[in-house]
């Protein structure tokens, strides 16, 4: 990667540096941590913290250098954490990403660091071993430099600082304000000059304590000599400056705290504080604009004209021959599952995640194995092969993050699956997961909107076309020694059923009992029987015999009953009281449980639960609940129904009081008296 030169200097007699504005918090001067970091026993505003960011400095600007006639990045970072218990350790353990392209990569330089520690009375300082780094490379582009602060214990407090040169200015790094422990100081400050110009994109909930954007009149300047060409030859030089504007950033947030991954999100990624770059333009005097921020036509054509993308999907004549054999045997919807189960069975996802081809679709079919892009583009190849009106779609995946549809960026796609389009209905496709059923997209493809590259392109939902269904039914009555004894049916239907299935057919059934029963903890299983584990048409049954070692409790004359036995919810799943991100449940889902209890002879019911029904705005939950007692035999049945899978911030204090009724109903107990 070469990079911009705006100016041809010969000798360069100074760098500028930038200078910063005063700081809200003074950043404490490398080597001389505050005592009083020394001795804080836990943080005030959260005293479960393993660990604190005392600061969190980080700078980036640019400068000329003078040896390759352009401009370098330039990023240095300056931390302090304080280590309460062991739990925060993991907080020493430092890893830098380092990019690298074209022969060229981004190295680090002025590493240092210090492990404080209060002894008697004293500060002990044990000094960062540089020779400790090391290097593992992630990718083509991709290396982690890694190192470890010393002599970490319980009251530490360590401190690092480094620098980053880059030769890539599209790399401007990005800046996370907010992490898994609390962050009592994080600033970020940049300085770019004006012939660079970004977007920058921001996310998260927290409010910044200062946001402030300013101007700064910054040169360079230099000697340049020249040659007579006329008569004796001789030299002169001559002093030259140019002056330009660079625009300053400084962005702060002050006591963010500790992000709490609290069930049902994407990926922490999608909801921290954070902010991020993206190169939009260059402009040098004596050249013209040149643009570099996609737009969304722009990056459909990218990729239609790509090699490795839509002229690579394209080349699919080896394979004519299956082709044709599949449309003699199918057609129609029935020959779109017969080829969505042919390259699944053909090629082996090998468990990454590209928006390209790796090396040619031939290749990957001949070895049977291939990244993600290699498999859906073959998929959407053959069918277009085949007559339908099929394109790829780019996605990212959950553990990848959403995209930001206003903001057009490849490197957001992480994913290809394929859209196919017949008779008025879409079909979206994925052939790297053998577990999931042609028309069903596996979990980790569920986020968002995909961008659908063709001729005519667009967004593409991608929503569940199945709901997440439980349904269990319990058949139980007491033996001799007052326990439960009985049969428990559980029948799973769509994504439920696709997990279930496949863990049965990973794990075996041994294993996967073994799996049950541990995680059922009461549950002393006997007997087991397995229906339809490859028919995807039914619902997947799980049928066991056993004895239920909880459930019951027995004081004085009187057997204490919880009506759900081990099925029940014990705990609300949300436990925060204000959630500022999204819950998102990724599909509709519905749990339900009956049991059918007989009555031991010599007791009658003394009290019951009362029957329940809840309901949210719009019907996007509903709960209900029934009990009744006839002769002797008790039926209950609970029924939970989330029809609503994404539910926005403003949403959540209804849905946790939700869940707040159905742990109560659920603890509620059957009072048998002995007679």
């Amino acid at each position: 990667m070469k990079r911009f030169t705006p100016f041809k200097f010969v000798f360069l007699v100074c760098i500028l540096i930038p200078v910063f504005p005063a700081m809200a918090q003074e950043e404490t001067k490398f080597g001389d941590a505050p005592i009083e970091y020394l001795e804080m026993k836990y943080y005030d505003k959260d005293s479960t913290a393993e660990a604190v960011i005392l600061g969190d400095f980080g700078r980036t600007s640019f400068i000329y250098d003078q040896f390759n006639d352009g401009f370098l990045l330039t990023f240095t970072r300056h931390t302090l954490i304080k280590i309460f218990n062991s739990n925060g350790y993991e907080w020493a353990n430092i890893e830098i990403s380092l990019y690298n392209d074209s022969g060229l990569k981004e190295e680090v330089g002025s590493l240092k660091g210090f492990t404080y520690n209060l002894v008697d009375g004293k500060v002990e300082k044990t000094k960062l071993d540089r020779k400790s780094k090391y290097t593992e490379q992630e990718n083509d582009y991709w290396e982690t430099e890694k190192f470890t602060m010393p002599d970490v214990k319980d009251g530490s407090v360590i401190e690092y600082t480094y620098t980053i040169t880059s030769n890539f200015y599209y790399n401007l790094r990005s800046w996370t304000f907010q992490h898994s422990i609390p962050t009592m100081w994080s600033e970020y400050i940049t300085t770019i000059p004006e012939y660079y110009n970004y977007r920058m994109l921001t996310q998260g909930y927290l409010p910044f304590e200062i946001s402030e954007t300013s101007n700064k009149s910054e040169s360079i300047n230099y000697t340049e000599k020249s040659r007579n060409k006329y008569g004796a030859v001789t030299t002169k030089m001559s002093s030259n400056k140019i002056s330009y504007q660079s625009k300053v950033t400084r962005l702060a947030v002050k006591d963010a705290p500790a992000f709490i991954e609290e069930p049902f999100i994407t990926t922490r990624n999608n909801y921290i504080s954070k902010i991020d770059f993206e190169i939009a333009s260059t402009y040098f005097p004596g050249s013209s604009v040149k643009t570099y921020a996609e737009t969304w036509e722009s990056l459909n054509s990218k990729f239609l004209t790509s090699e490795k993308f839509g002229l690579g999907l394209k080349r699919v004549n080896f394979i004519n021959d299956e082709i044709e054999t599949l449309q003699g045997k199918f057609s129609g919807e029935a020959l779109i599952y017969a080829i969505n189960d042919f390259v699944k069975e053909r090629i082996v996802w090998d468990g990454y995640n590209a928006r390209y081809i790796d090396n040619s679709l031939k290749e990957a079919y001949n070895k049977k194995s291939g990244n993600c892009a290699d498999i859906n583009l073959l998929l959407t190849g053959m069918l277009q092969k085949a007559g339908f009106d099929a394109s790829p779609v780019l996605i990212s995946t959950r553990s990848h993050g959403l995209v930001n549809e206003f903001y057009p960026l490849s490197k957001k796609f992480n994913y290809v699956i394929c859209h196919v389009r017949m008779d008025g209905i879409d079909l979206l496709l994925d052939a790297t997961d053998p577990g999931t059923p042609t028309g069903h997209l596996p979990v980790k493809c569920l986020n968002g909107r995909g961008w659908k590259v063709s001729e005519n392109p667009g967004w593409v939902d991608l929503k569940p076309v199945e709901k997440h269904r439980i349904a269990t039914q319990a058949l139980m009555n007491f033996n001799e020694d007052l326990g439960l004894q009985g049969n428990i049916l559980t029948n799973t239907y769509g994504y439920a059923s696709f997990n279930s299935r496949k863990a049965f057919k990973e794990e075996g059934e041994e294993k996967f009992v073994g799996r049950i029963a541990e995680q059922k903890d009461a549950w002393e299983i006997e007997e087991t029987r397995f229906e339809n584990e490859a028919n995807y048409s039914k619902p997947f049954k799980q049928i066991y015999k056993l004895k239920v070692n909880s459930g019951v409790d027995e004081i004085g004359n009187a057997l204490l009953i919880r009506p759900l036995l081990t099925e029940g919810y014990t705990e609300n799943p949300f436990k925060l009281e204000d959630r500022k991100y999204p819950v998102d449940f990724t599909f509709p889902r519905q749990e339900s449980f009956s049991l059918n209890l007989t009555i031991p002879d010599g007791y009658q019911v003394d009290e019951l639960p009362e029957s329940a029904a809840v309901a949210l705005p719009n019907k996007a939950a509903i709960f209900t609940y029934n009990i009744n007692n006839m002769g002797n035999q008790i039926q209950i049945s609970s029924n939970i129904s989330i029809n609503q899978y994404l539910f926005v911030p403003d949403e959540y204090a209804n849905l946790k009081a939700f869940f707040d009724i159905i742990v109560s109903k659920h603890a509620e107990q059957i009072v048998l008296k002995k007679l």
